[in-house]
């Protein structure tokens, strides 16, 4: 039997109990109905009536009162419908009472009469808010405080004593203006708008006699940005129906004719759900016989489907228990396990298409495995990222020290070579920590900050040379480079570092004699190939590195992208492949590895085609011609105090003012004081960052030039306005000419 044909058979089963009990509690239940639409239709409408009046009341009340503060005829437009509501409810009630005959005829008397006379308060109050809102006649206000406020500082500011006079009739004249349009606004006198229009024109008259030179053309300025102000606020005055005093005043007669509605309605619906109390003890007694009858059907029933359970469980229950049970040991990942059902129904069905199910995941397996390996990998480059960050940050901080002060000896004991020598090997020294540092921010950047528009077939060209002295004699270098290659974005470092590596890679790799392939060409790749090789269809740039060395086995594989993992013993560091994949993930491309022992190794690598054309060059060189000296003024920002120090000293001996600062609000404490022409800062600091820093100093002086430093940034900032502060950043340590170029440019 099919299942859908055992559903049915026990739901007719189940039907048919069910219309047996009803011939039972037929009787029960019209008499149930009968006490129930009683109660509905005598006493619910009633209740309902005064709840909707006192509801809409309210809300007729509160909408007139948002319509005189904010002047907007929706507001209006909802205290008319409400006001109808309560018009139409009124009605209502007073049909059904009058009908019923059970409230006292003077109570509905009350109602109505409070009722209308709340409907006329509030219609009044409609009438006399129109015109201009009060927030906006405050608003008005506040520009015509604003002007006046603005202009007699501006008079305060004049110290010439032949005008002295004149400014200060302007500035009385200004504070009559603004007392006559305030008791206007208060008080609606006509009186009050005379004399305030006799004032802006007395100001007009007065701000004609002033001279057209000097501070006399501002004053004549904000004298006529008063009177525009004032102009406008009278005018807005004048549109309104009342003074704000009658406003006011008819509100309280609206909230007292509110209240005693309110009143009224809450003594009349508490009798009337005094009345529906009483019905629904009535109800109850009913209800009482009702249940004691379904108790005796409900154990009737309740026997009939003990006695289906069996026959359910059997035939339905259990087949699905078996499915369950075997699904979840699919869900556990045993992807072996076969759903076996001996029914003949839609279970079995079900059964077969999950067998075929984890035939197909069984398949999908191994991708997902791959899929998780590289998860991984990229979660352990990013966490060694943050790391190296953190370090290169402070460690850049202590050679640009180093390095600094190397400079500043140098030039001191430059009459004593043994001396100067010594200063120029700690620079030296300095300058290779530095290398070492740029090479540990390669594992924390997302991108590359120097990326470049390049052509991979001219880098290797030009390294040819250099590769076939590092691979020695022993090893034959091959170059196999398309013609018409496209261009690229990438880091031009990194790329000719990525190409040394695994070119050394390879070196050791090989016993004896062997050959080294390197091959370029235009790969495009489809929607359906995305998976393979890991990358977004499109067209690319592939670079191919082939060797015959030793080769690598799966599980050597698998690790070779991990830091400090190393195939050379002692001879290697480990962090060559980690750089190449940090530097290839950066670059938004793709690294495939395939190596059969005995036969060899081929790295390929998938670098995104770039069309914005054009190469790119970058030029840090330092023009000797330019004088490097100035005498304005500049802020030191750094929570670094010696790298302070040192800057503070190499500005000092070019000339220029300094002031220092540990963190960023000692320096907006400083700039509240001092005129400052550049503000030289560190980018990662506590509290508040450089970028911050910066975006508080353009909004507030916008006048003073930036210049950010760091030794370690990344890319939070920027989605900032003003993107030049990244594009041109100095990265510690620098070297003091650089420093000094950077100000002058910034200075001009």
């Amino acid at each position: 039997m099919r299942i859908s044909q055992k559903i049915i058979l026990t739901a007719v089963t189940v039907i048919t109990i069910v219309a047996l009990s009803d011939v039972f509690k037929i009787r029960n239940s019209l008499e149930f109905e009968n006490i129930f639409t009683s109660i509905v239709e005598s006493e619910t409408p009633s209740l309902t009536s005064l709840i909707e009046i006192k509801s809409s009341a309210r809300q007729a009340s509160l909408k007139a009162v948002e319509y005189s503060i904010r002047g907007i005829e929706k507001d209006k437009n909802k205290s008319l419908e409400a006001i109808e509501k309560v018009k139409y409810h009124l009605l209502t009630y007073t049909r059904i009472e009058q009908k019923e005959n059970r409230t006292p005829h003077g109570d509905i008397q009350k109602l109505k009469t409070l009722s209308n006379d709340f409907i006329q308060t509030t219609l009044k109050y409609l009438h006399i808010s129109e015109g201009p809102s009060l927030s906006q006649l405050t608003l008005d206000e506040s520009e015509l405080h604003q002007a006046r406020k603005t202009l007699v500082h501006s008079i305060k500011g004049i110290k010439k004593v032949k005008t002295q006079l004149l400014l200060e009739k302007i500035k009385s004249e200004a504070r009559k203006t603004s007392l006559k349009s305030i008791e206007y606004y208060l008080r609606g006198i006509p009186k009050d708008h005379a004399k305030a229009l006799e004032s802006i024109a007395e100001l007009q008259k007065l701000s004609g006699k002033l001279t057209t030179k000097g501070a006399a053309v501002e004053v004549n300025s904000l004298v006529l940005s008063y009177v525009e102000a004032a102009k406008n606020y009278l005018a807005d005055i004048s549109k309104r129906k009342s003074p704000v005093s009658k406003i006011y005043l008819h509100e309280e007669e609206l909230n007292k004719s509110r209240k005693a509605l309110i009143h009224t309605l809450y003594k009349l619906i508490s009798t009337e759900e005094s009345e529906l109390n009483k019905a629904g003890t009535e109800a109850k007694d009913a209800i009482g016989n009702l249940i004691n009858i379904t108790i005796i059907l409900a154990l009737l029933l309740t026997a009939i489907i003990i006695s289906l359970h069996f026959y359910i469980y059997r035939s339905i229950s259990k087949p699905i228990t078996d499915l369950i049970t075997a699904t979840k040991d699919i869900g556990a990942g045993k992807l072996d396990t076969k759903i076996d059902i001996s029914s003949n129904d839609e279970i079995r069905e079900l059964a077969d298409s999950f067998n075929v199910m984890t035939d197909k995941l069984r398949l999908s397996q191994t991708e997902r495995e791959q899929q998780e390996e590289k998860l991984r990998r990229s979660q352990k480059m990013d966490a060694l990222g943050k790391l190296t960050g953190g370090i290169a940050h402070d460690y850049n901080n202590m050679l640009g020290v180093i390095m600094g002060y190397a400079e500043l000896l140098e030039e001191m004991v430059k009459g004593q070579p043994e001396l100067s020598s010594f200063a120029s090997e700690i620079y030296r020294a300095g300058e290779r920590g530095a290398n070492l540092t740029k090479k540990l921010l390669s594992f924390s950047r997302q991108k590359s900050s120097d990326a470049i528009s390049l052509e991979i077939n001219a880098v290797l060209k030009e390294q040819q040379q250099m590769l076939e002295k590092t691979l020695t004699v022993r090893i034959t270098l091959t170059l196999d480079l398309a013609d018409n290659l496209w261009r690229v974005r990438l880091d031009q470092n990194d790329l000719e570092d990525a190409i040394i590596n695994m070119s050394i890679n390879a070196m050791h790799a090989i016993e004896g004699n062997g050959k080294l392939k390197i091959e370029t060409r235009n790969e495009v790749i489809s929607e359906t190939e995305e998976n393979l090789y890991q990358v977004k269809a499109g067209e690319y740039v592939l670079l191919s590195i082939t060797d015959t060395g030793s080769g690598m086995d799966d599980s050597m594989k698998e690790k070779i992208f991990d830091p400090f993992f190393s195939t050379k013993g002692e001879k290697g560091t480990g962090l060559g492949l980690s750089q190449v994949y940090g530097f290839v993930e950066r670059s938004q491309g793709s690294i495939q590895v395939y190596s059969e022992i005995g036969y060899g190794t081929r790295f390929t690598l998938y670098f995104p085609r770039y069309f914005d054309g054009e190469s790119e060059e970058y030029d840090d060189k330092i023009d000797e011609e330019i004088n490097l000296s100035g005498t304005e003024t500049i802020l030191i920002v750094d929570d670094e105090p010696a790298l302070v120090k040192l800057s503070s000293t190499i500005l000092k001996q070019n000339g220029y003012h300094v002031f220092t600062a540990g963190n960023a609000q000692q320096a907006l404490d400083i700039l509240e004081k001092e005129s400052v022409d550049l503000l030289l800062s560190d980018v990662i600091m506590p509290d508040m960052d450089g970028y911050q820093l910066a975006a508080a100093v353009m909004e507030k002086y916008p006048d003073i030039k930036i210049q950010l430093a760091s030794g370690f940034s990344d890319d939070r900032h920027l989605d900032m306005s003003d993107n030049s502060l990244h594009e041109h950043l100095l990265h510690k340590p620098y070297h003091s000419k650089t420093l000094l170029k950077r100000i002058r440019q910034l200075l001009g």
